[in-house]
């Protein structure tokens, strides 16, 4: 019997690894289809959560999670002090990759796996694996080496796996989640000019993921710590 669980724990190790790994190559395989010099990788380690709610609030402990993503961002909008500069920019380019000139704005877009879920202060944790879209208004303003940045915007995911207990944590009949989740996502960092960044960031989601039978709400926080580089310049064409 106690080999059986050491095979189950491992088989489960395993799944989780393969959805990452596949997430990752499906990112890398998107960000070489990326025309301009813009795209980014990061990876981080994430404290996700859930709050519960039904006739009293409950909050789980948070869990420790994995997160890679891919980025583009284009800028939009140079802003200068000067109102006749402030023009929409058509080309990248046009921005200078060591952020020496004004600062602008930007729209990010990007393909995420992250892994969410929480730990319950009574014992045992659930895992929540999505493939998540962010899009986000950026504010870019130079300084130093680089140049802060910052912004908010929505997200857009679908499960794609985990577990809770021995069960699938996605689908009513299991007492599951649902599978889609959308919310805020807000962010702020630093990047410098050879491509390195650090930003943290914070999901904050909005739809209930728990289905109406359960009766009870259920909404994902995740709070993150990416480590990024400009990878861009490698598939430009």
């Amino acid at each position: 019997m106690s080999r059986f669980l050491i095979f189950r724990d491992q088989g489960r190790f395993c799944m989780s690894h393969i959805f990452f790994c596949l997430s990752t190559g499906v990112c890398f395989l998107f960000v070489s289809c990326v025309p301009t010099k813009t795209a980014s990788v990061k990876a981080s380690v994430d404290w996700a959560n859930s709050k519960n709610k039904d006739n009293s609030q409950y909050i789980y402990n948070s869990k420790i999670g994995k997160n890679i993503v891919i980025t583009e961002e284009f800028p939009t909008m140079e802003t200068p002090s000067s109102p006749e500069a402030e023009v929409p920019i058509q080309n990248a380019d046009l921005i200078p990759e060591d952020h020496s000139g004004e600062s602008y704005i930007g729209l990010k877009y990007g393909l995420e796996f992250i892994t969410k879920g929480a730990k319950d202060p009574a014992g045992g944790s659930f895992s929540l694996n999505y493939l998540e879209v962010p899009l986000d208004a950026l504010y870019h303003y130079p300084i130093g080496p680089g140049g802060l940045y910052g912004g908010l915007g929505p997200y857009f995911a679908y499960g794609v796996g985990g577990k809770s207990g021995t069960q699938n944590s996605f689908g009513e009949n299991a007492g599951g989640y649902k599978r889609f989740d959308a919310g805020a996502n807000f962010i702020l960092g630093y990047k410098m000019d050879m491509g390195l960044s650090l930003d943290f960031s914070y999901d904050l989601g909005l739809v209930n993921a728990s289905y109406p039978s359960q009766d009870i709400s259920s909404h994902n926080r995740c709070f993150s710590i990416n480590v990024g580089y400009q990878i861009g310049k490698f598939f430009a064409k």
